[in-house]
C-alpha cells in the first residue's frame, strides 16, 4: 500500500531549492535509504535542468528506466523527473544513478549525473504526531543501553523531517533535519527533541527483530501541535470546525510561532503523498493538544 499520512556529516538542516541547475534527487532520497519492497513499486523522483530532456534511471543489477523532465508550476526553473521502479524484493545494497541527457534543439549536448548508494528494499514507515512521538530516544528510560545497542541494527535506517509549515501544499520537503542514516549513538540520540523519536525507533526495532529485513523509519513530528494543523483541508471541511490562527510556544524554538489549520499537513505530510513517496504504513501518536474532539474518523 502506498500511503502518506546521504555516509554523511550531520547538518542541522538541508534546505530544498526551487528547481535545479543540474539533475538531482528530491529531498527524501539519499545514501543509506530504504525503499518500499515488493509487491509495491517504489517511486523515485527529482529535479532536472531542462524540460524535455531525457532522464535515465539505473537501479544496479536490475535495469534502466527512461523518463523525461517535465514542467512544474511550483518551480522557478527546470522541471521534475519521476519513475516508478518495478517491484523489487527484500535486499540490497543497490546504487541508483540518474543521468540527464541534454542533447537536443538549443542544447550543446552532454550529460549530467547524480547517484545515491547503499539503498535497500524493505518496509518504510512514517512516524508522526506531536510531543509523545517527537520525544527522543536519549530522553527515555534506559537510554544509554538503547543508544549503545543501536549500532547492532545497521539495516534499520532513520530519517527526520525538520519542523516547517506552509500555507500551501508542498510537493517536496522544505527542509530535512536528519538525512537517511545508519543507527549509532548520535544518529538515534543526537540531543533532546531533535532526533531520533523514541517511539519510532523502538517500533522499528521490534519490526526488525520480528521480520528480519530492512526497515526505514521517517520521523515527521512537532511537539504540542493540535490535530487541525496536521489535517488536510478536505478532512477539516468534513468537520466544519474552523480554528483561528493560534500562537504556539515551542520550547525547542527561540520564540513563539503561529500555526494555522493544515500548515503542517502542507509542509510535513503532503510531500509524503503516494505520488512522491512509497511506504507501507504509518504510526500516529497524538497527545493532549487537541482536548475537544468534534469530528472523528476524518483525520
Amino acid at each position: 500500500m502506498q500511503c502518506c499520512l546521504a555516509t554523511y556529516a550531520i547538518i542541522l538542516s538541508v534546505l530544498v531549492g526551487n528547481g535545479a541547475d543540474g539533475i538531482s534527487f528530491a529531498s527524501y532520497f539519499g545514501n543509506h535509504m530504504v525503499l518500499q519492497r515488493a509487491p509495491q513499486r517504489a517511486t523515485v523522483w527529482g529535479y532536472g535542468s531542462t524540460v524535455g530532456n531525457t532522464v535515465t534511471v539505473v537501479l544496479s543489477g536490475e535495469g534502466a528506466y527512461n523518463t523525461t523532465v517535465t514542467s512544474a508550476a511550483y518551480l522557478k526553473k527546470g522541471g521534475i523527473w519521476k519513475v516508478m521502479l518495478p517491484a523489487v524484493g527484500i535486499g540490497g545494497p543497490y546504487d541508483i544513478t540518474v543521468t540527464e541527457n541534454s542533447v537536443g534543439a538549443g542544447n550543446s549536448g552532454g550529460t549530467d549525473k547524480a547517484r545515491i548508494a547503499d539503498v535497500w528494499f524493505g518496509d518504510v514507515w512514517i512516524c508522526s504526531g506531536q510531543s509523545n512521538m517527537q520525544f527522543t530516544l536519549d530522553m527515555g528510560f534506559n537510554a544509554s543501553t538503547e543508544l549503545e545497542e543501536s549500532s547492532n541494527y545497521p539495516l534499520i535506517r532513520v530519517f527526520t523531517v525538520k519542523e516547517t509549515q506552509s500555507t500551501t501544499p508542498q510537493f517536496d520537503l522544505l527542509a530535512v533535519e536528519e538525512p537517511w542514516s545508519i543507527p549509532n549513538k548520535d544518529t538515534v540520540g543526537h540531543k533532546p527533541w531533535t532526533y531520533f523519536s523514541a517511539v519510532c525507533w523502538l517500533y522499528g526495532k521490534y519490526l526488525f527483530q520480528t521480520l528480519g529485513y530492512p526497515i526505514g523509519l521517517v520521523d515527521t513530528t512537532w511537539g504540542g501541535t493540535p490535530i487541525e494543523d496536521w489535517s488536510s483541508p478536505d478532512a477539516l471541511a468534513q468537520c466544519q470546525t474552523p480554528r483561528p490562527q493560534q500562537r504556539f510556544e515551542d520550547p525547542g524554538l527561540p520564540k513563539s510561532v503561529d500555526l494555522t489549520n493544515s500548515s503542517l499537513w502542507n509542509a510535513m505530510i503532503h510531500p509524503c503523498s503516494p505520488s512522491n513517496m512509497t511506504i507501507l504504513w504509518g504510526v500516529w501518536y497524538q497527545g493532549m493538544s487537541t482536548s475537544v474532539q468534534t469530528c472523528t474518523g476524518s483525520f
